[in-house]
């Protein structure tokens, strides 16, 4: 009699054993595929639309160094080029950058900063501009390596947003001037999904376009200082520097992160469905 008790337990036993195993197992399979369906949804999510991430962030606020210091990811500090003036910013201190003489030195800063930029960019900034009264064709507000130019042309200082590279990118030009000595938040941006390109001035979208199938150039020109990030002129190691006459301040860069990224992930999630 005390063997047959004893039986049945056994069998309740490996019942609930095997009842347990068997749900641990399924919400191991569960969390995977939540995982994978969730990497999946984010590629989706994201085609026909770029994700930007910070790359640089400058706020202009470091006074007596030589530096003005990168707080993004990047940490590409910036040198100053005859050190302009610090003044009062839309938050904090800002700098203000004259030219020395008429297209020939400028005060500058400049950083090193190269990256491939055909997935997309975006880049927000705040600037004063000043009424244009030296020769200086085409100043510049921020010019990247080889890639990108934001500058003020002719007068009364239109903004100007150039992509660089082959095949003929098109050219955004403000539909009003920016010499007023006023602060404006300019947004430049480019999909690198769509194509498209755009300006924005204090909200206010002042033009788009498609970049086409036109692409960045992905490597600088040769050359010393060619391969530099600049702020308020062109390259000012170079005879034509383009110096701008106004202030900067809060300038943030946005890049995109490689797509492989997404695709690593969802391998990632089908090893470990397969490990189980």
């Amino acid at each position: 009699m005390e063997g047959e008790c004893k039986k049945p337990v056994s069998n309740v036993s490996e019942t609930f054993g095997r009842f347990f195993y068997e749900r641990r197992n399924a919400m191991k399979k569960m969390s995977v595929m939540l995982m994978v369906g969730f990497v999946v949804m984010l590629g989706f999510a994201t085609v026909g639309q770029a994700a930007f991430t910070t790359l640089s962030m400058y706020h202009f606020d470091g006074t007596g160094s030589q530096q003005l210091v990168d707080s993004g990811p990047a940490h590409h500090n910036a040198t100053k080029y005859n050190t302009p003036d610090t003044v009062a910013g839309v938050s904090g201190n800002a700098f203000e950058f004259v030219p020395l003489s008429d297209n020939s030195d400028c005060e500058s800063l400049y950083a090193d900063w190269n990256y491939d930029l055909n997935q997309g960019l975006e880049i927000s900034l705040w600037f004063k501009a000043l009424k244009a009264d030296q020769t200086n064709p085409y100043p510049r507000i921020l010019e990247l390596p080889g890639k990108f130019v934001l500058s003020i042309i002719n007068d009364p200082s239109f903004v100007q947003f150039l992509p660089i590279g082959p095949g003929g990118p098109p050219a955004l030009n403000s539909s009003a001037g920016y010499n007023d000595g006023n602060w404006h938040h300019v947004v430049v941006r480019y999909d690198g999904v769509t194509k498209d390109i755009s300006m924005y001035i204090d909200d206010n979208k002042e033009g788009s376009d498609n970049f086409g199938s036109a692409t960045f150039n992905v490597n600088p020109p040769s050359g010393t200082g060619n391969d530099k990030l600049w702020f308020a002129s062109q390259n000012a190691f170079a005879s034509k520097v383009r110096g701008l006459k106004g202030d900067l301040d809060e300038v943030e860069i946005k890049g995109v992160p490689e797509p492989a990224t997404i695709g690593l992930l969802t391998m990632g999630a089908f090893g470990l469905l397969r490990r189980r």
